[in-house]
């Protein structure tokens, strides 16, 4: 149907604090990458929030859960949308009939 599927995995704030659990729950996200068919587009954000967190330490997540705080909404946006950029992605309701 001349459609594009991608998969966008979101961490949580266990994934970028691998310490704090008794899992690394980057190695399950990474096991769950090999399995899917590699013909699937996929963003993996860990990566990025991994290396942006080094560079400067940023706070992503509320202090109480692993969900996006307002900072981590803004940073992951962008990832998306360069990634979106990098797969050559033109969502329908930017194309010009």
């Amino acid at each position: 149907d001349n459609k594009d599927f991608i998969l966008i995995l979101h961490p949580s704030a266990r994934n970028l604090y691998p310490n704090a659990t008794n899992f690394d729950y980057n190695k399950l996200n990474t096991k769950l990458f090999s399995l899917i068919n590699p013909k699937i587009k996929k963003i993996n954000i860990t990566k990025d929030l991994l290396e942006i967190n080094k560079i400067n330490k940023q706070t992503f997540f509320h202090k109480f859960d692993g969900h996006y705080n307002i900072n981590g909404y803004k940073v992951v946006s962008d990832i998306i949308n360069e990634e979106l950029k990098k797969l050559d992605f033109k969502p329908w309701f930017f194309t010009i009939f």
